[in-house]
């Protein structure tokens, strides 16, 4: 599960923006929180990846950051966690 040090966190919405299964958020204090951790599907590591200020951390998974960030990689994964089809899947 991410943690995040909102010693850190500058509250900049990265990890809120690229999180697909959306457990992100920014709260009163301009600081990201895990709004719904239960949802984290733990596949990604996107947060970790794209927090430019190193405030997520992972401690099973921090030198796991085998996925390359790109935004077709970030649609694919929302998309999956949403549910939504492809135009040519049908």
């Amino acid at each position: 599960m991410p943690k995040v040090d909102t010693r850190l966190c500058i509250g900049c919405s990265a990890c809120e923006y690229m999180c697909p299964a959306d457990v992100y958020r920014i709260g009163k204090a301009e600081k990201a929180y895990l709004a719904y951790p239960e949802d984290c599907v733990g596949l990604c590591w996107l947060c970790v990846q794209r927090c430019p200020v190193d405030a997520i951390s992972w401690k099973d998974h921090t030198e796991k950051r085998m996925r390359e960030f790109s935004p077709a990689f970030a649609w694919e994964q929302r998309r999956l966690a949403w549910g939504i089809q492809n135009k040519e899947d049908g």
